[in-house]
């Protein structure tokens, strides 16, 4: 498995960033969550005051996990589709854990299973599924440790 260096976003990496973002959310064929333009993508990313790491190795930038400041939930966290797999998630997922030592919850896509079987393999609990308050799309939320 590769070693994925984990850093800051620097703002020579946006276009990336929001290219994974969008390519991850096509990937899982999730007629909501294609949705979104890559332009909307970009203003989003620039609007919501995420702290932005990205997990990068000899092939650049292969994903990314943003947490809002003072939250206890990852935002979003996404890895390029071809690079899903090789450990960037993990390694991206281990980098969360180390910054919140006293844990946090994330959700998912109800549908979303490759995710939620990820967050699972990855020793997250499921703590249910049920409607997002926002949009009422279902969710599932998992809770670390």
């Amino acid at each position: 498995m590769p070693l994925h260096q984990i850093r800051e976003m620097e703002p020579d990496d946006r276009p990336r960033v929001v290219r994974i973002w969008l390519d991850g959310w096509r990937a899982t064929g999730l007629t909501a969550l294609a949705d979104p333009s890559e332009q909307e993508l970009r203003e989003r990313l620039e609007r919501e005051g995420w702290r932005v790491r990205v997990a990068r190795d000899g092939g650049g930038i292969g994903g990314f996990v943003a947490v809002a400041p003072r939250s206890t939930q990852p935002w979003q966290l996404c890895v390029d589709p071809p690079r899903q797999g090789t450990g960037v998630g993990t390694a991206l997922l281990d980098d969360v854990k180390c910054h919140m030592p006293a844990g946090f919850w994330l959700r998912t896509a109800a549908d979303n299973l490759p995710a939620r079987r990820f967050y699972e393999h990855r020793g997250l609990r499921l703590d249910g599924v049920r409607p997002r308050p926002d949009t009422r799309d279902m969710v599932a939320i998992y809770v670390w440790p």
